[in-house]
């Protein structure tokens, strides 16, 4: 009400009206730092019921390429490994149950793979290419092209409710088949844990169970796209330089980016850059890092092999350089 009077009182008097100095421009980038602070406390309060929706008949592909680069030393003994993997993976939606929970295949429909050591020639390997032989590092893989891998069932969270497979599971630091969202709507902000035991041995040769969780943060949303951070930590003190080499591929950071209004992971990405020293003996070291970048392949774009990430998150990235995968500070 006062400020209403003050308005009024203002027109009443012409001449206070003319005298009065226009907004300045501070004045009306507060005013813009307002109403966008209080658009945003409003989207905090909303939720958002985070779901995915896979249909009967319906299969999704995802571009999936995997870059690592290997370094251990030893006294004056210095080896460098890099790889470099595409591949393009399929799931295939069998059923949609009166419960919502979904049955997909699992498939890999290609496969390529780049890998050098030192100076030494490359050793390659591409499905696509029909004369192609399957070198001894990459044994097995040709048996697991253009055949259902696994079959899960889930519920439209991302929960496995079950698993069958011919095969033993392959973990590339992508965490769950699906992403594990809580059941109930959430807000912009929202954390949740997941949790899970990682098996290593130690340097005494007795294997333990380390607790791992994975931390999920939903940070945002852009193009109706949900963004959400992906961690994963470890639950306790590690003093074994054995243990902790065994726990670096099991670590990574990154992001995924989930379609609000297909239902389905649209493009993700994840990195990893660990070092251990100490272990076989005092003055070894092994720098181990690796990068992971899956895009949702389009009906039109079935083809596609080359990730392009859509959004740079991470500290570090590995590309290509020179024929050979270089870690590159952003």
């Amino acid at each position: 009400v006062p400020c209403i009077a003050k308005v009024r009182g203002e027109f009443q008097n012409p001449e206070a009206a003319i005298q009065q100095p226009a907004p300045s421009e501070d004045t009306a980038v507060d005013t813009e730092s307002i109403i966008s602070k209080v658009a945003g406390n409003l989207a905090s309060k909303q939720k958002y019921l985070l779901q995915h929706r896979l249909k009967t008949g319906s299969e999704y592909r995802w571009s999936v390429e995997h870059v690592t680069s290997t370094k251990t030393k030893a006294g004056s003994d210095t080896e460098e490994t890099w790889t470099r993997t595409l591949c393009m993976r399929c799931y295939k939606v069998v059923d949609f149950a009166p419960n919502q929970e979904s049955t997909f295949d699992v498939s890999m429909e290609s496969f390529s793979t780049w890998k050098k050591i030192n100076e030494q020639s490359p050793v390659t390997f591409d499905s696509k290419e029909p004369n192609s032989k399957v070198p001894f590092e990459f044994q097995g893989i040709g048996d697991r092209i253009g055949v259902v891998l696994s079959t899960y069932r889930v519920k439209p969270s991302g929960q496995v409710v079950s698993r069958s497979s011919e095969t033993k599971a392959v973990d590339l630091s992508l965490g769950d088949v699906l992403v594990p969202f809580p059941e109930e709507a959430i807000p912009v902000g929202y954390k949740w844990f997941v949790p899970r035991n990682c098996a290593v041995t130690n340097e005494f040769g007795r294997p333990e169970q380390i607790p791992l969780r994975t931390k999920y943060e939903f940070e945002k949303i852009v193009d109706q796209k949900a963004y959400i951070s992906v961690q994963t930590q470890v639950l306790t003190p590690i003093e074994s330089e054995k243990v902790k080499m065994e726990l670096m591929q099991k670590m990574s950071s990154g992001y995924i980016a989930f379609d609000m209004v297909l239902g389905i992971v649209d493009h993700e990405e994840y990195e990893c850059n660990e070092k251990v020293q100490g272990y076989p003996s005092p003055d070894a070291l092994l720098h181990y890092s690796y990068k992971v970048t899956s895009k949702l392949v389009k009906d039109n774009d079935k083809t596609a092999t080359k990730v392009q990430p859509q959004q740079e998150t991470l500290t570090a990235l590995i590309k290509p350089i020179d024929g050979k995968p270089v870690l590159r500070k952003e």
